[in-house]
């Protein structure tokens, strides 16, 4: 499914920042989200309010959605958010960045505490204003993996 950016779509979600609904078992992840918490208050990834009963409408109202690495090296939660109109923000690892080519995904580099919400505001700005950027989801389905396998 190929999309195109649009310089006429105006920003209608709730929530610039999903960070919550999120298993936070892995120090590596409880850090991160600490790290995020210091511009986005609550972002500690425990399941509040019954959202894990909504984590679908949480997803469809927010621009972004945090996934930290856990343990491997992405997660369900990256696809989800993808499949349900949201940016992933995503750990930067370099041999599987062609995953991300023609996806809007936000990569970190290191520290996710540098994340603000000017610098989302930012990014999904220059997103939108790039007519030519066209990106696709087809990778989130078995169809283009059967084909890159050939069978």
């Amino acid at each position: 499914m190929l999309l195109k950016a649009s310089r006429q779509h105006a920003r209608h979600r709730a929530r610039l920042l999903l960070c919550t609904c999120i298993s936070s078992h892995y120090e590596n992840r409880r850090t991160k989200l600490a790290a995020l918490a210091a511009s986005f208050p609550g972002c500690d990834g425990v399941a509040k309010g019954g959202c894990m009963q909504n984590y679908v409408g949480q997803l469809l109202s927010s621009e972004f959605v945090a996934s930290p690495r856990g343990i491997s090296v992405g997660n369900f939660r990256d696809v989800e958010a993808v499949l349900m109109g949201a940016v992933p923000i995503v750990d930067d690892f370099p041999p599987l960045s062609s995953l991300w080519d023609n996806v809007p995904v936000l990569r970190v580099q290191g520290n996710w505490g540098s994340l603000t919400p000017a610098k989302l505001e930012q990014q999904l700005e220059h997103w939108l204003a790039n007519t030519d950027f066209t990106y696709s989801i087809s990778k989130a389905f078995l169809p283009y993996w059967l084909a890159q396998l050939r069978l």
